[in-house]
């Protein structure tokens, strides 16, 4: 390894995550993640195996960005549903999963 790759390794920051509950509030997985040393985090975006979900709240909205700011941990990302099948043969399906 040349000695500018070894600079740019020691300059390249590393992230460590988990995937969090969103139990209780968006905000508590940022808690979570804290709590257990996470740089960032990955949430569900809504319940896994459904395709309804509820719209977020402004409170909710304003809990996870004061979570945010207050924890430090950021990026999150957001994981989607389990139902999302882009090769179904199904056209109902296909169209909920590319919708």
């Amino acid at each position: 390894m040349s000695e500018g790759e070894v600079r740019h390794m020691a300059e390249k920051r590393v992230l460590l995550g988990a995937h969090e509950s969103i139990a209780g509030g968006v905000e508590k997985a940022l808690e979570r993640g804290l709590e257990v040393g996470c740089d960032t985090v990955q949430i569900f975006v809504k319940t896994p195996n459904r395709w309804a979900s509820r719209a977020l709240e402004e409170r909710d909205i304003v809990a996870f960005k004061k979570a945010v700011d207050e924890t430090r941990i950021w990026p999150v990302f957001a994981h989607s549903v389990y139902l999302i099948n882009l090769a179904t043969p199904d056209d109902t399906l296909w169209r909920k999963s590319v919708d």
